[in-house]
């Protein structure tokens, strides 16, 4: 979200992601950019599966390397990257401590899913089975 209160543009992997998830789900069951704790933009909520859906590009969400290399903020980048990360493991913990089910997929899985065709069995797979966990 933006410091004015509205969502940025989604990415093309965001966008296919969300046309994955309405043509498994149901456009009618995926919503798009849900606040959640009242601090949290997710990216997609499926109401069917009561599931969250979060698409992180791996540069921006510092998984590209060893967080401990974006740790030292070199760059004001990596200074972003780092801030971002801890926001994501602090994520991760709320929606553990309150139950609540996050799929994480990366940008880079999305292409490669897309690429082998098989988008749609391999989001399935992940986001089903997260949420029977």
């Amino acid at each position: 979200m933006k410091k004015n209160g509205t969502f940025k543009k989604p990415s093309l992997s965001e966008t296919l992601c969300y046309e994955a998830l309405c043509e498994l789900f149901g456009k009618e069951n995926v919503q798009t950019q849900v606040l959640v704790n009242d601090r949290w933009p997710i990216d997609f909520y499926v109401t069917s599966i009561d599931t969250y859906v979060q698409e992180d590009g791996v540069y921006w969400h510092g998984l590209d390397r060893p967080i401990e290399k974006i740790a030292l903020h070199r760059t004001a980048q990596d200074a972003n990257i780092h801030k971002k990360w801890l926001v994501d493991r602090e994520q991760d913990a709320w929606f553990d401590q309150v139950g609540k089910r996050l799929v994480r997929l990366t940008d880079s899985e999305l292409k490669q899913w897309q690429r082998k065709n098989s988008l749609q069995s391999s989001l399935s797979e992940r986001v089903r089975m997260k949420s029977m966990s």
